[in-house]
């Protein structure tokens, strides 16, 4: 069912109002997920409707409370995600919620991508699930699951991006050293910068340590 279009159906002898349709995309591909996942609405037990166009469709939602969010599980591929949303905000011809998915560490990329992974813990050994990972230069992240587990893709290397070292072709934006760091939402400090070396077209895999004071 196209989504430019007035989204009202006949189901049943039964006329039905769409009230959400929501669109999952790849962050890595920028294609449809790989697989079918969980698509959840909170404060509802309606279950969604696959469309031949990839949108997981809500029909006839309350309109309290205002505010849903949606939930996105099931495939070990992705790392759990969440959108909120204020359903009377939507363009009525045109519900559309757009919810990016993340890849998790289970990711099968391309050979060649560039990848640096790892593990996010706190100074006493614990996994630090939802830790942001940034590396310097670049504008690609990752985010811990729950094991504290995290994989950063580095897919458009340019010129720039990568030296000669020692017969080797080393990422290093800009022509300085790639630096990763992690964070944590609930936490004051981030991990120390570490220098990452890794080839082009190769992987590398670190921990990085999180003071786990509360912020106030």
């Amino acid at each position: 069912m196209p989504t430019n279009e007035r989204f009202v159906e006949r189901l049943n002898t039964s006329t039905v109002q769409l009230s959400v349709a929501v669109r999952l995309t790849d962050s890595y591909s920028g294609n449809p997920p790989l697989g079918r996942v969980d698509v959840e609405l909170s404060e509802t037990r309606v279950q969604p409707v696959f469309s031949v166009g990839g949108h997981y469709l809500f029909f006839d939602l309350n309109e309290k409370p205002e505010q849903r969010t949606v939930v996105i599980s099931g495939d070990d591929r992705y790392l759990p995600a969440s959108e909120t949303v204020t359903v009377a905000a939507l363009d009525p011809l045109h519900p559309v919620v757009e919810v990016p998915l993340t890849p998790s560490p289970a990711y099968p990329f391309d050979p060649w991508v560039t990848l640096v992974r790892g593990r996010v813990v706190t100074e006493t050994g614990d996994p630090l699930a939802d830790a942001v990972v940034t590396l310097s230069g670049v504008d690609s992240a990752g985010r811990a699951d729950d094991r504290g587990e995290f994989v950063v893709a580095l897919p458009d290397l340019g010129p720039n991006d990568v030296v000669e070292h020692d017969g080797r072709r080393i990422v290093a934006p800009g022509g300085d050293p790639l630096v990763a760091t992690a964070t944590h939402p609930t936490l004051d400090d981030a991990s120390d910068p570490t220098e990452v070396t890794v080839a082009e077209g190769g992987q590398v895999s670190l921990e990085l340590v999180v003071n786990n004071m509360i912020d106030r």
